[in-house]
């Protein structure tokens, strides 16, 4: 994998950006990277099985998940991105590989990720924040009885939308 440049990430703006993606996709500044377009089973949603997609299926996970290439790219990765960049499955418009960087989660199915997950710098322009997601993440790890993987992941997703919805969140 070559060495992706360097992108600088304003915490409080990562968190709103994420709070107020989860539906509609979260605005990622990928750029030259598409490390999660790599070897990694974008699984699609029931209501996802309908659209045009090509798919293949898991027998031993019983699920749906976009169609990879031989080499193990999407199918739908062409040399200038993501082929259908403006109607992905959910799972593509909301995922963010800045919370394995932030959190520092190594997954060992997807190396890669991780890799390209340490482009991203992160600014501290908000300590309040800041501490908040250091904390419930860590109270959240402590909880958990697995060490690794998905509930590693919904951890650090979960103190991004914890964070969203104490700073950006407006509650009468």
């Amino acid at each position: 994998m070559k060495e992706l440049s360097k992108v600088e990430v304003h915490v409080s703006q990562w968190v709103k950006d994420t709070g107020e993606g989860q539906e509609k996709g979260i605005p990622v500044p990928c750029g030259e990277c598409h490390a999660c377009c790599i070897k990694v089973n974008a699984q699609l949603f029931p209501h996802e099985l309908k659209l045009d997609f090509k798919t293949k299926f898991s027998k031993s996970e019983g699920k749906h998940h976009l169609k990879h290439k031989p080499n193990g790219e999407c199918t739908y990765l062409v040399p200038q991105g993501c082929s259908i960049h403006d109607r992905v499955p959910t799972v593509c418009r909301t995922f963010d590989c800045r919370f394995m960087g932030f959190f520092n989660i190594r997954d060992p199915k997807n190396e890669h990720i991780f890799i390209a997950s340490k482009r991203w710098v992160f600014i501290n322009d908000n300590d309040e924040i800041w501490q908040h997601l250091v904390t419930y993440f860590k109270v959240g790890i402590s909880l958990m009885p697995v060490k690794s993987g998905d509930p590693v992941d919904y951890c650090a997703k979960a103190a991004l939308l914890s964070a969203y919805k104490k700073f950006f969140v407006k509650t009468e």
